[in-house]
């Protein structure tokens, strides 16, 4: 296997939103009742990830946007309001219908964590495969500390594949893993 099939394999596998629903998914299932579990799974896969998967494909499909990455700086732009409205709304039922703590904390980080990306995102382009990444390792250390560790260096794979692939530059990835280890840090410590 090449090096650039090998960093697609690791980016395609680490993509947002693959990773991002997976794990939240599996949690809820982990921890919460079933009824609960099957609700809020359903609520986050139909408000979040059905909406921006439809919004990708058909700016992909259009020229719109340039890959399914939606790697180019300026194309993020219109991207980052829509993901921002549709994690505000999920928190905001997730909050009003009085959900745990627990589930509304990661989903809450989530959007704090975007909308920290895209602010930056006007003046250089996180890499939010790897900001992703890191800050799932973190939700998981809390729940297994070797698997959070493995996942973290999961997320340092992750780096490179992005800068393999040329995707983004070694700022815009380390940029990335701050932004993680920030919000990660802020789960960990709240």
């Amino acid at each position: 296997m090449t090096r650039q099939k090998l960093a697609e394999l690791i980016s395609g596998f680490g993509h947002p939103m693959l990773s991002f629903p997976v794990f939240i998914i599996l949690i809820l299932f982990m921890n919460q009742p079933l009824e609960k579990a099957i609700w809020v799974s359903t609520l986050i896969i139909l408000g979040i990830f059905i909406p921006m998967f439809i919004k990708i494909r058909r700016g992909t499909k259009s020229g719109r946007y340039t890959n399914f990455d939606i790697s180019d700086r300026q194309q993020r732009k219109s991207f980052y309001p829509f993901v921002l409205l549709l994690l505000s709304a999920v928190t905001a039922v997730l909050y009003f219908t009085n959900q745990p703590e627990e589930i509304i904390r990661p989903i809450l980080l989530g959007l704090i964590l975007i909308l920290i990306n895209y602010t930056l995102n006007f003046y250089i382009k996180v890499s939010l495969h790897v900001s992703l990444t890191i800050f799932l390792a973190f939700l998981i250390f809390e729940i297994n500390i070797a698997a959070g560790i493995v996942f973290f260096f999961f997320g340092l794979v992750m780096a490179w594949s992005r800068f393999e692939l040329k995707r983004h530059s070694v700022q815009e990835i380390l940029l990335g893993i701050l932004v993680g280890v920030l919000i990660g840090s802020i789960y960990l410590i709240y």
